[in-house]
């Protein structure tokens, strides 16, 4: 894999903006080890699940189908990770692990109704509310994230 974050990053945003989601979601692409890690957050103006939910909503299958031709053209191995704020959730169902994994699967669906292969993803994680991004306020909208990390290698 030869893309940067940089690269990776313009080429999701600029898939992005033709959406034309007012707001849309927060969009940073890091590296991490042998990965380039494209984490999608929800915003002030974009949620991409209702809150305690794990069903997507049309914006969300949207933004998975604009983006997987950049997640298709990088990386060898794909890994979702899901990610909670720190709000209590006892549902019926569950809790914050079982939330963040619920919404690591939904992800990874709509990826591969998007034309992912299902051979290339690696794991799906969930992390609940541990890896906070704003760990000051972590309840904050950029905790509530999916990451979707594209490997380099087959590890």
């Amino acid at each position: 894999m030869s893309a940067t974050a940089a690269d990776v990053e313009s080429r999701v945003k600029k898939a992005v903006n033709l959406l034309g989601i007012n707001g849309g979601p927060g969009i940073d692409v890091t590296i991490e080890g042998d990965s380039v890690v494209l984490s999608l957050t929800d915003t002030s103006n974009f949620g991409m699940f209702a809150i305690g939910s794990s069903s997507a909503g049309g914006e969300l299958t949207r933004l998975m189908q604009a983006i997987a031709p950049v997640v298709l053209a990088n990386g060898e191995r794909i890994i979702v990770r899901g990610h909670t704020d720190s709000r209590p959730f006892r549902g019926e169902r569950g809790n914050n692990w079982r939330l963040s994994m619920e919404r690591a699967e939904a992800a990874h669906g709509l990826l591969l109704r998007a034309g992912v292969d299902e051979r290339r993803f690696e794991r799906i994680e969930a992390h609940a509310d541990q890896k906070p991004r704003n760990a000051a306020d972590r309840e904050a909208a950029v905790n509530r994230r999916i990451e979707i990390l594209l490997r380099r290698t087959r590890n």
